[in-house]
């Protein structure tokens, strides 16, 4: 089964052959998340920019940087959901600037679960009780994670690989626990407000 980690970072999963992608850090594969060719991938995995949804933000304006990149969660979330393969996107939580993507994921039949500070969009159920909620922190909210990078670190990791364990097992069964059955027309209707509201909202900081 091969395995491809969009956007990775420095991340490191303890899944071996995992092939890593990322356009500004040095990784196998240095392609725009978008343009990567998911045809050959059985199992597909994400933890696109954050930094526009991010509370780290508060009222600031957001920088080039975080406008330029907002549309890739929006994007790859609907991406991956056309693939119909077993996928994972990991996120920031942000209820205020993220409803309408938590709306978007819920007209697709997508799981979406809180872990800690991070929120996950999947099409398959599994398990993470065993994936500490403070992982990457001790008592008084210090950072514990020498390796730490804008994938989130250990914890983040670590929930990915219950996925991908989850995923492999139900691929091996060919079991289909992929996402619920959507018609296309309205699974079309949905992707597209979602791209439109995200547009609404980026414009005006231009």
């Amino acid at each position: 089964m091969k395995i491809i980690y969009l956007a990775s970072g420095y991340a490191k999963l303890q899944e071996p052959g995992v092939t890593y992608n990322d356009l500004i850090v040095p990784r196998e594969n240095r392609q725009d998340m978008l343009e990567v060719d998911l045809n050959e991938y059985d199992i597909l995995i994400a933890t696109p920019p954050c930094n526009f949804y991010s509370y780290a933000r508060g009222s600031k304006r957001p920088s080039e940087y975080a406008l330029n990149t907002a549309h890739l969660l929006v994007d790859i979330i609907i991406k991956f959901y056309y693939t119909g393969k077993p996928f994972i996107v990991e996120n920031v939580t942000n209820k205020t600037s993220m409803g309408f993507i938590w709306a978007m994921c819920s007209d697709l039949g997508l799981y979406r679960f809180k872990h800690a500070r991070h929120t996950y969009i999947t099409n398959i159920k599994f398990d993470v009780s065993e994936v500490p909620k403070e992982f990457d922190f001790k008592k008084g909210g210090y950072f514990i994670n020498t390796f730490s990078d804008r994938q989130g670190g250990n914890q983040v990791s670590a929930i990915i690989d219950c996925f991908i364990k989850a995923a492999k097992s139900i691929l091996a069964r060919k079991a289909e626990e992929t996402c619920k059955a959507v018609e296309p027309v309205e699974a079309e209707r949905t992707c597209k407000a979602a791209r439109e509201e995200l547009k609404k909202r980026l414009s005006m900081f231009y």
